[in-house]
């Protein structure tokens, strides 16, 4: 069993937007080179398949707090996914979707894949977004 923790960041992320609500984290298991033009359909296509996967609702921001640098951070808080058996999934990032829209609102690729093959593997995600403050 192995456990790998993660700090994601996601630009564009609006804390305050109303509709957080209907937001789900969902881990990718295909490298992918990240790109403007990517949609809600390119990351369907690589959703993780281990056993028991599912996505994850996001709970409101905790708020923000400056980060020292003129930023504030507004965290999302800790998701744990858990394998509860074998797999050949290696996660390479995680995203964002809007279920109700049906729209992709962010995505990032984790610097080092994370290992989903074993039984109690554990990928814990804890998203935040920099928001430029005036």
């Amino acid at each position: 069993m192995s456990t790998t923790s993660l700090e994601c960041v996601i630009a564009g992320l609006n804390y305050l937007n109303a509709n957080y609500a209907n937001w789900e984290l969902q881990l990718y298991q295909t490298s992918h080179v990240l790109l403007n033009a990517d949609n809600l359909a390119t990351y369907t296509a690589l959703i993780a398949t281990y056993p028991v996967y599912a996505p994850q609702a996001l709970a409101a921001a905790a708020g923000a707090v400056n980060d020292g640098s003129g930023n504030a951070l507004a965290a999302f808080g800790a998701y744990t996914f858990t394998t509860t058996g074998a797999s050949a999934n290696i996660i390479y990032g995680c995203y964002i979707e809007d279920t109700v829209l049906g729209v992709l609102i962010g995505a990032v690729q984790f610097t080092t894949p994370v290992d989903m093959t074993g039984l109690g593997n554990q990928c814990i995600v804890t998203l935040s977004d920099t928001l430029l403050t005036a």
